[in-house]
């Protein structure tokens, strides 16, 4: 499996060299890959079978849904830490 790993991600590497978006957005390209692979090796995720295929989506969606959880709480924050101002009523 980490062979198989490693390939994939190398070609995925290799990839960025052919698409733009890949090249101008590398930073979360990488983060999110960082992310997965993370949540796979650390074993942060229920594990519900044995099949390998599965595990590996299985920690791509929690990888997901905690990107999207960590972009709402970054969100919620700046919204409260940053109120916006109160204008005076006008009569």
């Amino acid at each position: 499996m980490y062979i198989a790993l490693f390939v994939g991600v190398s070609v995925m590497v290799y990839v960025m060299k052919y698409f733009k978006v890949f090249q101008t957005g590398s930073l979360p390209y990488f983060n999110g890959l960082s992310m997965l692979l993370a949540v796979y090796f650390t074993g942060a995720h229920p594990a519900f079978t044995t099949n390998a295929y599965v595990l590996v989506l299985l920690a791509g969606a929690y990888a997901l849904a905690g990107g999207y959880l960590g972009w709402f709480i970054g969100w919620f924050n700046v919204t409260i830490t940053f109120p916006r101002r109160v204008t005076s009523a006008r009569a």
